[in-house]
């Protein structure tokens, strides 16, 4: 069918799209971990290191094209009656997030609206949240299905089931393994950071202080912050490079279901 095999591919790009995404990330930390420059550690870090490339504009635009598939194929998901309802929401929540994503990197390439820290994102939401009535409830109720999403992920790395939604069958062994181990560090890695920033955001509700929560970059700069002191952000900076890479091996070889990934 023209339309599922159109789907495919735009899905298949925003794998792609999102692996430049935290490839970049993982990199700016990196840097900001050995003391080479202070970047944000967020999509828009990231946006603006592309911007300043050759063709960074065109690159930009393929990135818009990358998450608006991803957005349109998780919104079918959702749609769908084949999954539970519990997996319909998150991919409902997921093809929002990939929505955003496609627009406000649209508007930074078109006009150069930055998309705005994540961090400050973070306070104004919580921030909103606590000011309002039941909001509290509701932003540790978030907080505990951040951390929660954050610990499922570690633990899917940890088993390797993260490896069911691909099509290992076709991929030699030269070729599979590398790409497995990948997963599984993007996926520790991902899945600290998720937890992370899960923890932040009960803190501050906890507290009542909005400026406790913390977007991506904070989240990123904490690690360093830890025992081990940069080493840690340096541990996390390469999981995300792996998680980027791996999604790179996603767009080949995730599974489908009727032309779709899924």
């Amino acid at each position: 069918m023209p339309a599922a095999k159109a789907v495919n591919v735009l899905a298949r790009a925003g794998f792609v799209a999102r692996g430049v995404v935290y490839v970049i990330i993982g990199a700016l930390a990196g840097m900001v971990a050995l003391g080479f420059g202070t970047p944000e550690l967020d999509r828009t870090g990231a946006l603006a290191a592309i911007a300043g490339e050759p063709f960074g504009a065109v690159l930009l635009w393929l990135l818009v094209i990358g998450f608006a598939g991803l957005a349109l194929w998780r919104a079918l998901l959702a749609a769908s009656a084949r999954q539970e309802v519990g997996h319909r929401l998150l991919d409902a929540l997921r093809a929002v997030s990939y929505a955003v994503a496609a627009w406000t990197t649209a508007e930074f390439v078109a006009d150069g609206r930055s998309p705005g820290s994540s961090d400050s994102g973070a306070h104004d939401v919580t921030a909103r949240l606590l000011q309002s009535t039941g909001g509290r409830v509701l932003l540790i109720a978030l907080a505990l299905l951040v951390i929660g999403i954050g610990v499922a992920t570690v633990v899917r790395a940890a088993s390797g089931r993260f490896a069911k939604q691909l099509r290992t069958g076709w991929m030699n062994r030269r070729t599979r393994e590398p790409i497995l181990r990948l997963g599984q560090v993007g996926h520790l890695a991902r899945g600290a950071v998720v937890a992370a920033v899960g923890v932040f955001a009960l803190t501050a509700a906890l507290t009542d202080n909005p400026s406790r929560a913390k977007g991506l970059d904070a989240t990123l700069r904490s690690f360093a912050r830890t025992p081990v002191g940069p080493l840690a952000l340096v541990l996390v900076a390469g999981g995300l490079v792996a998680f980027g890479l791996y999604c790179f091996a996603e767009a080949r070889w995730r599974r489908s279901l009727g032309g779709v990934p899924h």
